[in-house]
This record gives C-alpha cells, sequence and structure tokens, in this order.
C-alpha cells in the first residue's frame, strides 16, 4: 500500500508527542507544521516542515518569529518528493545541512531463531531503566546533555492515547544488548530507537532486532511498518535489505 510523504509527517507528528516532540501546530495558511522540543535542541525536533515552499517563503518573518519565540533557530525541513508533487530545494541563502530517509514496508517475514537472543517487552521500572540507559549509549555516545529527553519518561511505560507504545529490547544470555520502540495505529506501525550498544555492534546483533521486532509487531497485527533514518543516510541501505522502500528523502535548511 502506497503511502505518502504528508500521511508519514502526520504519524511521526502524533507517535512523538510526549515522548520528543513536545508542541506541533500547523500553519493557518497551510505552508507547513511546526515542531518543538522543550528539551531537545537539535534540528530533528525543532523544525518547520514546509508543505507549501512558495507560500512559506511568502510568510519567512512570521513563521521565524515562532522559533525566536522559543529560543531556537530557524530551521526549516523540505521533502524532496512529496508523494503528489515534485518538491523543490530552496533558493538561496537557504542551506541545505543535513538530509534523511522515510521508509516503509508491507508485513513481516518470520524472524529466524538466534540462539542466545530473546526480544522483551519493556514492563516494569527496572526494563525502563534499562532501556534508558540503552537508548543514551547508543544515541549520545553514553553521555547524554543535561535534561536530554528518553524515550521512557516515566518509570514504567504506559499505553496512552489512541496510539499503542511498545519499546522491546534485546537481550543476549540476559543481559540488553539493543533497543527498539514501536508505535501503531490502524495497522500501521512506526519503528524508533533502533539501536544497539557501541561495544557490540558489527555482531549482527541490529540485523536479528529488526527480524524479531518486525516479526512480533506483525504478529500484534502490523501491517505497514515506516521509519524515519534520522539524517543518517548509509542506513538507506541497510533497511532496504529488510524491504523497506524509500517513500522520500528530505532536507534540513538554514539560512546563510
Amino acid at each position: 500500500m502506497n503511502t505518502s510523504f504528508h500521511e508519514l509527517l502526520a504519524f511521526h507528528i502524533e507517535a512523538q508527542r510526549g515522548m520528543f516532540i513536545d508542541e506541533a501546530a500547523r500553519a493557518a495558511d497551510g505552508s507547513g507544521v511546526w515542531i518543538f522540543s522543550a528539551r531537545e535542541s537539535e534540528p530533528t525536533w525543532n523544525l518547520f516542515a514546509v508543505l507549501d515552499a512558495d507560500l512559506a517563503l511568502r510568510h519567512e518573518t512570521r513563521i521565524a518569529r515562532e522559533f525566536v519565540a522559543r529560543g531556537r533557530e530557524p530551521v526549516w525541513y523540505l521533502a524532496d518528493s512529496d508523494g503528489v508533487s515534485r518538491s523543490h530545494p530552496l533558493p538561496a541563502p537557504w542551506r541545505r545541512f543535513s538530509s534523511d530517509c522515510w521508509m516503509t514496508r508491507d508485513g513481516a517475514d518470520p524472524a529466524p531463531p538466534t540462539p542466545g537472543l530473546s526480544l522483551a517487552r519493556v514492563e516494569t521500572a527496572a526494563d525502563a531503566e534499562s532501556f534508558n540507559r540503552l537508548y543514551a549509549d547508543a544515541f549520545w555516545e553514553g553521555d547524554p546533555e543535561p535534561g536530554a529527553a528518553v524515550p521512557i519518561p516515566d518509570d514504567v511505560p504506559g499505553t496512552g492515547g489512541w496510539m499503542e507504545i511498545r519499546h522491546w529490547i534485546i537481550r543476549e544470555s540476559g543481559v540488553p544488548k539493543a533497543l527498539l520502540t514501536a508505535v501503531s495505529c490502524g495497522g500501521l506501525t512506526a519503528l524508533y530507537n533502533v539501536g544497539t550498544l557501541r561495544s557490540e555492534r558489527g555482531r549482527g546483533l541490529g540485523r536479528a532486532l529488526l527480524q524479531m521486532g518486525l516479526a512480533e509487531e506483525a504478529r500484534r497485527g502490523a501491517t505497514r511498518f515506516f521509519l524515519l533514518t534520522e539524517r543518517d543516510k548509509p542506513l538507506e541501505a541497510f533497511y532496504s535489505r529488510f524491504g523497506f522502500r524509500t517513500v522520500t528523502t528530505g532536507g534540513y535548511y538554514r539560512k546563510g
């Protein structure tokens, strides 16, 4: 089933509300969507997702004020193709400084058994602590910034709102080694926080994690999956080996 960038963006925003996104609002003129985080300062969570570039460029000053009011630098995100019509790069002095990739796949294959590895859902406060430690190691080099958001802000994760959230840990002989978060609604499941301990990389744990996670989520009713490579372009080739296809790439822009 084909899914457009606009649909994935809307799902992504709702999936990350309360986890990393604290505020999101669509511009009244339809030019785009503001996304802000009160804790994370990086562009991934503080940007203007452009839906109509020509309209947004006419209202640059007003859009910039929203960033200034929150102490953030104006960063715009523009998909290279929105699934409906061809997008176009922002003109100078806008400068593209990074990019990412939106990918989807239908269904999932059974996961082959991997001796010594088990997939366990985060259900207790101790599990949540292990998950957040894995996250800090995999995505913050073990040293997160003060006040940085974590995937599980409370001791025990719950299922809130209209989306189901499940956090998973891969254990090897009982020791946590890799992590993954799945956010689901209506048969569509988004994968986030896919990572492995730095000391364990290169051993195939990421492959096993993805295979086992996809299979388990499919067993629970997922018929479609999507993920965002979060500006790490080399991962596009990795995920394509698991049946994911690219819906669109996109770029982060700032002026100057």
